[in-house]
């Protein structure tokens, strides 16, 4: 079983908004190898299941993303995108939910991210694959050739949202707390 994050609460004991934007309970169907899949997903973000898929969708990361009912929070701007992309495809939205979970679930790239994350230093080939970036462009950053820092840059990549750096004595990339 997966344990999702705390989320914050008002005095009064309400979940705290999480956007501008008013969400409504949504539900969809997906077995449970997929909600649970779904659930460590999100977790390795430190997110609830519907703030991974509605990150996912608003950032049209289509590629990171089947039959128990279960709710989901999702805002009516995320389900319009999630309808619009289902539609393209002549499939149901719940079809189009179930798809993106299990090629997800099934993709090399997934596979490879995970395996990695755990790790807090690694050389610029496997850090490429964590950050979806080429070795060139973090080089680049390493080098200071950008503007931001690779700090700050990787900062922004990273799925866990942590930051990188270099030492030049192990020649490798090291997490930043």
């Amino acid at each position: 079983m997966v344990v999702m994050p705390d989320q914050g609460r008002s005095n009064q004991g309400k979940f705290l908004p999480k956007s501008n934007e008013n969400r409504k309970v949504r539900s969809i169907r997906l077995t449970d190898s997929a909600w649970d899949k779904l659930g460590e997903m999100a977790l390795s973000k430190n997110l609830t299941r519907a703030d991974f898929l509605e990150e996912v969708l608003v950032s049209e990361n289509l590629s990171v993303i089947s039959s128990q009912l279960t709710e989901l929070n999702l805002s009516d701007f995320i389900l319009s995108e999630i309808d619009k992309a289902a539609s393209l495809r002549c499939i149901t939205r719940n079809e189009f939910i179930e798809t993106l979970i299990e090629e997800s679930i099934s993709s090399d790239i997934f596979k490879q991210r995970i395996k990695l994350a755990g790790q807090t230093q690694m050389n610029i080939t496997n850090l490429s694959k964590v950050l979806g970036a080429d070795r060139k462009t973090i080089k680049s950053y390493k080098d200071g050739n950008r503007s931001e820092s690779l700090v700050e840059w990787s900062r922004s990549k990273s799925p866990d949202g942590k930051a990188w750096d270099y030492d030049p004595g192990s020649k490798l990339y090291f997490q930043v707390d």
